[in-house]
């Protein structure tokens, strides 16, 4: 493999996605191979190799990690297997061919992402993805999954229209109020003290949502002492 600017154009311009910052117990390590390829740069600035190696040193070690099954995909276990796949990238590099094996992974992963479904390439693909659909992508390969949900929630991925508004309506049709008893009860059928009703909205953890009347638990006691005295 020839360390010119045809390769790290090569490289470059495939869809690498790298992390936005590094983990703590990889900080050591990647600044060490900093440290070396800097060195090796100064030695001989004229020189393209060293140039080539420093600029494709975050693509080739600090790649997002890929998930392949579920258990891979749980938050906690994203950030380990992350922190190792960095570190076993940066133990490669300190190889003799480890430089060259990274590159060609590299560029062996990106070819079969570029290529899928018929020849698409990538860059076809970006043009057709909505914004929102783009930062949803991005959130989760980070591991943000609840700003991933609320990205897809919010608006912007479906446009406001009348053929939006009637797939609405035929997922979510209309359904009139219910209607009250006619029958009128001369005893409450259930009778309950009012301490006991105050202990049990106490007793809600600090967080807890609110119902379908739309209050939380706090308001509720407010609303007790502000009636009943």
């Amino acid at each position: 493999m020839v360390l010119d600017a045809r390769l790290l154009d090569e490289v470059l311009q495939l869809p690498i996605f790298t992390v936005k910052s590094i983990p703590h117990s990889c900080r050591l390590a990647f600044s060490q191979a900093l440290k070396n390829v800097l060195y090796q740069v100064v030695d001989d600035p004229g020189y393209v190799g060293p140039w080539v190696r420093l600029l494709l040193l975050p693509c080739c070690t600090l790649q997002v990690f890929k998930p392949q099954t579920r258990q891979d995909r749980r938050s906690g276990n994203r950030k380990s297997l992350q922190q190792r796949h960095i570190l076993s990238c940066l133990a490669k590099w300190r190889e003799t061919d480890g430089f060259v094996e990274l590159v060609g992974g590299v560029l062996s992963e990106s070819g079969q992402v570029g290529t899928c479904n018929g020849g698409e390439n990538f860059e076809e693909k970006d043009k057709k993805m909505g914004p929102n659909i783009k930062q949803c992508l991005r959130k989760d390969a980070d591991g943000h999954f609840t700003v991933a949900v609320k990205v897809l929630g919010s608006s912007g991925v479906a446009p406001y229209n009348e053929d939006t508004m009637e797939i609405l309506g035929v997922k979510h049709p209309y359904r009139p109020p219910p209607s009250m008893p006619t029958t009128l009860f001369f005893e409450a059928p259930l009778v309950v003290e009012v301490d006991t009703v105050l202990k049990c909205i106490k007793s809600f953890p600090k967080g807890t949502s609110c119902g379908r009347d739309g209050l939380r638990p706090i308001r509720c006691i407010v609303w007790r002492k502000f009636s009943c005295g």
